[in-house]
């Protein structure tokens, strides 16, 4: 899927409220390769490793508020793997606590545990 493809989705996906996702797909965007699975109204997203996911966000200024904005309006929840661990949730039923609700906003919560283990080495 091209990245002009990727970007149609998400317009639409942000004009069309109340959406299901079914996808099992591998998307190359900023030369990160993207695992995106989906069977309801939660979106697996799923970096290799951190250094993968960092460089997405660094290479796509703008994608994860593009992404946020466009769950929210959707209602979807996109959880964002690093491997094997979670380490964020985005959209509808992410549950911030105060600190991530302070650093990264409403919609975004962020796992520790998980951006923890997914820093160390396998």
């Amino acid at each position: 899927m091209t990245e002009r493809a990727v970007d149609a989705v998400l317009a639409a996906a942000t004009d069309h409220p109340d959406l299901t996702v079914t996808a099992d797909l591998t998307v190359q965007r900023g030369g990160v390769e993207i695992t995106v699975t989906s069977y309801t109204d939660l979106v697996r997203v799923e970096f290799e490793s951190l250094t993968d996911a960092v460089r997405f966000v660094r290479v796509n200024e703008g994608a994860l508020e593009t992404l946020l904005a466009g769950t929210v309006a959707t209602g979807l929840t996109v959880a964002v793997h690093i491997g094997r661990s979670r380490v964020a949730l985005l959209g509808t039923d992410a549950a911030p606590g105060p600190l991530t609700r302070r650093l990264v906003g409403e919609r975004t919560q962020v796992s520790v545990p998980g951006l923890v283990q997914a820093a160390l080495p396998v």
